[in-house]
Protein backbone atom coordinates (compact mmCIF):
# COMPACT_ATOMS: atom_id res chain seq x y z
CA UNK A 1 0.00 0.00 0.00
CA UNK A 2 3.55 2.15 1.06
CA UNK A 3 4.32 1.44 -2.27
CA UNK A 4 2.05 2.32 -4.35
CA UNK A 5 1.04 5.76 -2.70
CA UNK A 6 5.02 6.81 -3.21
CA UNK A 7 4.32 5.66 -6.67
CA UNK A 8 1.11 7.88 -7.32
CA UNK A 9 2.74 10.92 -5.42
CA UNK A 10 5.88 10.85 -8.00
CA UNK A 11 4.01 11.28 -11.07
CA UNK A 12 1.64 13.64 -9.60
CA UNK A 13 4.74 15.25 -8.71
CA UNK A 14 5.63 14.83 -12.32
CA UNK A 15 2.36 15.91 -13.94
CA UNK A 16 2.00 19.17 -12.34
CA UNK A 17 5.83 20.32 -12.60
CA UNK A 18 5.76 19.63 -16.44
CA UNK A 19 1.99 20.54 -16.97
CA UNK A 20 0.82 22.35 -20.53
CA UNK A 21 -1.34 24.67 -20.79
CA UNK A 22 -4.57 23.86 -22.77
CA UNK A 23 -4.32 24.87 -26.17
CA UNK A 24 -5.93 28.13 -27.19
CA UNK A 25 -8.58 27.20 -29.20
CA UNK A 26 -9.80 24.91 -26.16
CA UNK A 27 -9.11 27.83 -23.63
CA UNK A 28 -11.33 30.22 -26.34
CA UNK A 29 -14.05 27.68 -26.48
CA UNK A 30 -14.65 26.71 -22.76
CA UNK A 31 -13.20 29.69 -20.82
CA UNK A 32 -10.71 29.51 -18.25
CA UNK A 33 -10.57 26.59 -16.51
CA UNK A 34 -8.92 24.26 -14.09
CA UNK A 35 -5.01 25.81 -13.19
CA UNK A 36 -6.08 28.80 -15.56
CA UNK A 37 -8.55 30.48 -13.74
CA UNK A 38 -6.28 31.46 -11.40
CA UNK A 39 -4.69 35.23 -11.25
CA UNK A 40 -1.76 33.05 -10.29
CA UNK A 41 -0.91 29.28 -11.96
CA UNK A 42 -0.75 27.91 -8.65
CA UNK A 43 1.56 24.87 -10.50
CA UNK A 44 4.32 27.62 -10.58
CA UNK A 45 4.96 27.70 -6.99
CA UNK A 46 7.15 24.13 -6.24
CA UNK A 47 5.43 24.28 -2.52
CA UNK A 48 2.63 24.32 -3.77
CA UNK A 49 3.19 21.52 -6.46
CA UNK A 50 3.98 19.22 -3.54
CA UNK A 51 0.95 19.48 -1.17
CA UNK A 52 -1.11 18.86 -4.12
CA UNK A 53 0.61 15.96 -5.21
CA UNK A 54 -0.20 14.98 -1.51
CA UNK A 55 -3.92 15.65 -1.85
CA UNK A 56 -4.04 13.82 -4.84
CA UNK A 57 -2.34 10.88 -3.97
CA UNK A 58 -4.53 10.33 -0.43
CA UNK A 59 -7.81 11.00 -2.73
CA UNK A 60 -6.48 8.14 -5.75
CA UNK A 61 -5.44 5.65 -2.61
CA UNK A 62 -8.07 6.27 0.13
CA UNK A 63 -10.85 9.12 -0.17
CA UNK A 64 -12.21 7.75 -3.44
CA UNK A 65 -12.71 4.51 -1.82
CA UNK A 66 -15.29 6.08 0.49
CA UNK A 67 -19.03 5.97 -0.51
CA UNK A 68 -19.73 8.16 2.48
CA UNK A 69 -19.61 12.09 2.57
CA UNK A 70 -19.29 12.22 6.07
CA UNK A 71 -16.47 9.67 5.93
CA UNK A 72 -14.62 11.49 3.09
CA UNK A 73 -15.40 14.71 4.93
CA UNK A 74 -13.39 13.20 8.00
CA UNK A 75 -10.57 11.92 5.98
CA UNK A 76 -10.23 14.98 4.44
CA UNK A 77 -10.43 16.89 7.93
CA UNK A 78 -7.17 14.30 8.79
CA UNK A 79 -5.26 14.50 5.71
CA UNK A 80 -5.42 18.66 6.46
CA UNK A 81 -4.07 18.56 9.72
CA UNK A 82 -1.00 16.26 9.41
CA UNK A 83 -0.44 18.27 6.19
CA UNK A 84 -0.43 21.38 8.36
CA UNK A 85 1.80 20.09 11.38
CA UNK A 86 4.44 18.69 8.52
CA UNK A 87 3.99 21.98 6.36
CA UNK A 88 4.86 24.27 9.63
CA UNK A 89 8.23 26.09 8.37
CA UNK A 90 6.18 27.39 5.15
CA UNK A 91 3.63 29.69 7.08
CA UNK A 92 1.08 27.78 4.65
CA UNK A 93 -2.12 26.76 6.71
CA UNK A 94 -3.85 24.23 4.78
CA UNK A 95 -7.87 24.20 4.46
CA UNK A 96 -10.39 21.42 3.80
CA UNK A 97 -11.90 24.00 1.01
CA UNK A 98 -8.40 24.26 -0.71
CA UNK A 99 -8.20 20.19 -0.45
CA UNK A 100 -11.54 19.88 -2.24
CA UNK A 101 -10.70 22.75 -4.94
CA UNK A 102 -7.39 20.70 -5.66
CA UNK A 103 -8.98 17.56 -6.32
CA UNK A 104 -11.72 19.66 -8.54
CA UNK A 105 -8.79 21.09 -10.57
CA UNK A 106 -7.03 18.45 -11.38
CA UNK A 107 -10.57 16.51 -12.37
CA UNK A 108 -11.57 19.71 -14.85
CA UNK A 109 -8.33 19.60 -16.09
CA UNK A 110 -8.42 16.51 -17.78
CA UNK A 111 -12.54 16.64 -18.05
CA UNK A 112 -12.18 20.09 -19.75
CA UNK A 113 -9.46 18.77 -22.15
CA UNK A 114 -11.41 16.07 -22.99
CA UNK A 115 -14.51 17.97 -23.68
CA UNK A 116 -12.20 20.51 -25.82
CA UNK A 117 -11.43 18.39 -28.41
CA UNK A 118 -14.73 16.53 -28.85
CA UNK A 119 -14.20 13.45 -26.76
CA UNK A 120 -16.72 13.94 -24.28
CA UNK A 121 -20.59 13.28 -25.23
CA UNK A 122 -22.76 16.65 -25.28
CA UNK A 123 -25.55 14.56 -22.85
CA UNK A 124 -23.10 13.25 -20.45
CA UNK A 125 -22.99 15.07 -16.90
CA UNK A 126 -19.95 16.00 -15.72
CA UNK A 127 -21.14 14.64 -11.85
CA UNK A 128 -18.71 13.69 -8.99
CA UNK A 129 -18.84 9.96 -9.68
CA UNK A 130 -17.32 10.59 -13.74
CA UNK A 131 -14.28 12.64 -12.30
CA UNK A 132 -13.26 10.72 -9.62
CA UNK A 133 -13.32 7.68 -12.06
CA UNK A 134 -11.63 9.09 -15.03
CA UNK A 135 -8.83 10.80 -12.70
CA UNK A 136 -8.66 6.91 -11.19
CA UNK A 137 -8.37 4.89 -13.78
CA UNK A 138 -6.19 7.42 -15.83
CA UNK A 139 -3.22 7.09 -12.71
CA UNK A 140 -3.95 3.51 -12.29
CA UNK A 141 -3.70 2.79 -16.35
CA UNK A 142 -0.11 5.03 -16.25
CA UNK A 143 1.20 3.12 -13.18
CA UNK A 144 -0.26 -0.02 -14.08
CA UNK A 145 -1.84 -0.53 -11.25
CA UNK A 146 -5.30 -3.53 -11.16
CA UNK A 147 -8.38 -1.66 -10.35
CA UNK A 148 -11.48 -2.23 -9.59
CA UNK A 149 -14.86 0.05 -9.67
CA UNK A 150 -17.43 -0.62 -7.72
CA UNK A 151 -20.84 1.38 -8.25
CA UNK A 152 -24.40 0.70 -9.02
CA UNK A 153 -25.74 1.12 -12.54
CA UNK A 154 -25.73 4.62 -14.03
CA UNK A 155 -22.54 5.50 -11.65
CA UNK A 156 -20.22 6.07 -15.35
CA UNK A 157 -18.15 3.06 -14.18
CA UNK A 158 -18.10 2.00 -18.06
CA UNK A 159 -18.75 5.73 -19.71
CA UNK A 160 -15.39 7.07 -17.81
CA UNK A 161 -13.01 4.15 -18.86
CA UNK A 162 -14.85 5.02 -22.91
CA UNK A 163 -13.97 8.35 -22.66
CA UNK A 164 -10.42 8.03 -21.64
CA UNK A 165 -10.18 5.00 -24.38
CA UNK A 166 -11.44 7.58 -27.18
CA UNK A 167 -9.02 10.29 -25.43
CA UNK A 168 -5.98 7.93 -25.22
CA UNK A 169 -4.67 7.75 -28.81
CA UNK A 170 -1.15 8.48 -28.43
CA UNK A 171 0.25 11.16 -30.90
CA UNK A 172 -2.77 10.71 -32.84
CA UNK A 173 -4.96 13.51 -30.86
CA UNK A 174 -5.13 16.92 -30.72
CA UNK A 175 -4.16 17.99 -27.24
CA UNK A 176 -0.79 18.59 -25.99
CA UNK A 177 -1.37 16.86 -22.52
CA UNK A 178 -3.45 13.39 -23.68
CA UNK A 179 -0.92 13.36 -26.82
CA UNK A 180 2.12 12.92 -24.48
CA UNK A 181 0.41 10.05 -22.98
CA UNK A 182 0.32 6.32 -24.41
CA UNK A 183 -2.52 4.60 -26.40
CA UNK A 184 -4.66 2.56 -24.79
CA UNK A 185 -6.05 -0.49 -26.12
CA UNK A 186 -8.89 -2.52 -24.01
CA UNK A 187 -9.13 -6.61 -24.40
CA UNK A 188 -12.11 -8.52 -22.50
CA UNK A 189 -11.64 -11.37 -20.27
CA UNK A 190 -14.60 -13.41 -19.75
CA UNK A 191 -16.93 -11.42 -22.36
CA UNK A 192 -17.52 -9.58 -25.38
CA UNK A 193 -18.82 -6.43 -26.18
CA UNK A 194 -22.02 -7.22 -25.77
Amino acid sequence: DLQRTMKICKIFQKFLKDRVAPSEDILTQLGDFSYWKYPKNPLEDKLERQARSIILTLAICYLFRLCNKENKETLIEKFISVMNANFKSSNRVFTKEWAQQVICDEQDDYLYRIKGVNKLPNDIAMNRSLKENVLTILVCILNKIPLFICGKPGSSKTQSFQILKNVMKGVSIDETLFSELPEINESYYQGTLH
